[in-house]
């Protein structure tokens, strides 16, 4: 069957596009990826298998200092005479895709993995500059899939992951340790045949671990993926700098409304959401005051108050003493 993957790196309107197919070029190990000047660096390792299989891991590493906003980073656009299965895995960064034939747009910052069903794809991938990205893709005929792991699997899997018709994409949770599988066949220390047998084995180490992931029972595989979303919801939480988020919106991207997901996290953490986030505030700014030089104007406004007084106020509040006696050695 014959298929084919053309990849555009939008940073750079005049290079030529990639192709990716079956019949076309061979393996390509650490392929540097056409980027706008100031803008960092990419590169691509990509590899076919057996059953044509293929299987890719892009890098991105943006410029030190560069201001956190999202950019047009690349289209993927390709066809074929069979339907065909992606995988795009994220071990690192954040990216927006936005499929436009169906008009959609879908981000995966909650760690989601994306699946997608095509005769036809059409692609934009927008990446967040405030985070290096790792990706790895795996790609094949659905037929090879059936042939894989047979009629059943195949079927619970594409409804585990709402992909039961054509021209769909899909974002779901899938654990990271079945996440790795699919990098960890992009090992460096291996070359030629060895190194594609590596790969071969990573994937259907891949896919076993996920049909059987989609395999369990409903109830308990809607439990798991609670877990997983208010663990992936307090790590973002962790991680945030600013103002403090919209519940609203934090609500709609889990899926939710803001009273639900306030009490769910509640029950979870044993604290609000709001909690949650001014604790771990006060905590870090408890250190930077004990280890850093910066002002406490500074320090406060970093962790997201407007003023010094009523950062001085929360911060006693919370550890019963005032801010200033750190920075006085008391």
């Amino acid at each position: 069957m014959k298929s084919n993957l053309n990849f555009r790196w939008l940073t750079e309107a005049y290079a030529e596009p990639l192709q990716l197919d079956w019949e076309g070029r061979g393996d390509m190990s650490a392929t540097t990826l056409p980027i706008a000047q100031g803008m960092g660096y990419s590169s691509l390792d990509h590899m076919r298998l057996a059953l044509k299989m293929e299987v890719c891991q892009i890098s991105h590493h943006f410029v030190p200092g560069m201001p956190t906003q999202w950019l047009p980073m690349a289209e993927i656009v390709g066809k074929s005479s069979e339907p065909q299965f992606l995988v795009r895995e994220f071990m690192n960064g954040k990216s927006m895709l936005h499929d436009r034939q169906l008009d959609t747009k879908l981000y995966d910052e909650l760690r989601r993995s994306t699946f997608h069903l095509f005769e036809a794809i059409d692609l934009q991938v927008w990446l967040n500059s405030g985070e290096d990205v790792a990706m790895a893709m795996l790609k094949m005929d659905i037929s090879t899939l059936y042939n894989l792991i047979g009629e059943a699997y195949t079927q619970n899997l594409l409804k585990g992951l709402n992909l039961g018709k054509a021209q769909v994409t899909s974002l779901q949770p899938v654990p990271s340790k079945i996440t790795r599988m699919l990098h960890s066949g992009f090992s460096g220390h291996l070359t030629g045949s060895m190194r594609r047998l590596q790969a071969q084995a990573r994937v259907l180490e891949y896919l076993v671990s996920l049909s059987g992931h989609f395999a369990e029972s409903k109830g308990s595989r809607r439990e798991a993926c609670k877990t997983q979303k208010f663990d992936d919801l307090r790590d973002e939480l962790r991680h945030l700098e600013g103002n403090l988020p919209n519940l609203e919106e934090l609500a709609r991207r889990y899926g939710v409304s803001a009273r639900t997901l306030n009490e769910q996290f509640k029950r979870e953490f044993q604290q609000s959401l709001y909690s949650f986030i001014a604790h771990e505030r006060l905590n870090a700014a408890h250190a930077a005051l004990t280890h850093g030089k910066h002002s406490i104007k500074v320090i406060a406004g970093a962790v997201g108050f407007s003023n010094v007084s009523s950062f001085t106020k929360a911060f006693t509040n919370r550890f019963g003493y005032p801010p200033g006696s750190l920075r006085r050695g008391k």
